[in-house]
């Protein structure tokens, strides 16, 4: 009796621990489709580091055209690099609420053009952020996941309107796809994502 006793108690442990090692997860990649409304695609990664922890990185591309007309046309390519933390509140696996730090690097160039004349800006920045969010999970691993947040640029590099040619300078054409450019270049960001992924 003590030797069955003792072998289902042996199996038990062994399938505690099996449930226990399938139920843990330590990484998770992810894409962000709500980019696509604005012209961008995005991919997220996580990794865990220490219990409810985890660190990871998301790099997003964007190219917009935030301004057309029959004269004038405007072109706007992002690039950026976020590395981040994560704490899961209630779960040592990257599921249910979370709160996190981000800390994007970021790479923008801008043009203005027409069939003669065009201006351009280039900046790099750098923006912390604060975040908050909730993900769900199925049995097979799938993941949806949605958060918010905000954050503030470090620096703010408006467009020198000095470097507009006298010869447009009071186009209107020209000021509003100027206005266009500098509607989103405010110094406080925010953050947004609709995200499906797998956790594995």
């Amino acid at each position: 009796m003590r030797k069955v006793i003792y072998k289902v108690s042996l199996l038990n442990c062994f399938i505690f621990e099996t449930g226990m090692a399938q139920e843990t997860s330590s990484a998770l990649i992810e894409i962000n489709p709500l980019l696509m409304v604005n012209q961008g695609f995005g991919i997220n990664y996580e990794l865990n580091i220490f219990e409810n922890h985890f660190i990871g990185t998301d790099i997003e591309f964007y190219k917009q055209n935030p301004f057309s007309s029959d004269s004038v046309q405007t072109k706007r390519e992002i690039f950026s690099i976020v590395p981040k933390w994560h704490y899961y509140i209630f779960s040592k696996n990257p599921l249910g609420l979370f709160i996190g730090l981000k800390a994007r690097v970021l790479y923008m160039s801008e043009e203005v053009r027409d069939n003669f004349n065009k201006i351009e800006r280039e900046q790099i920045n750098f923006s912390p952020a604060f975040q908050f969010g909730y993900r769900f999970t199925n049995k097979s691993g799938l993941t949806f996941g949605i958060y918010i947040g905000a954050g503030m640029k470090l620096f703010y590099n408006p467009l020198n309107r000095k470097d507009l040619y006298s010869t447009v300078a009071n186009n209107p054409e020209w000021i509003k796809a100027m206005n266009y450019l500098e509607k989103n270049n405010s110094v406080l960001t925010q953050e947004f994502g609709l995200t499906l992924g797998y956790i594995f």
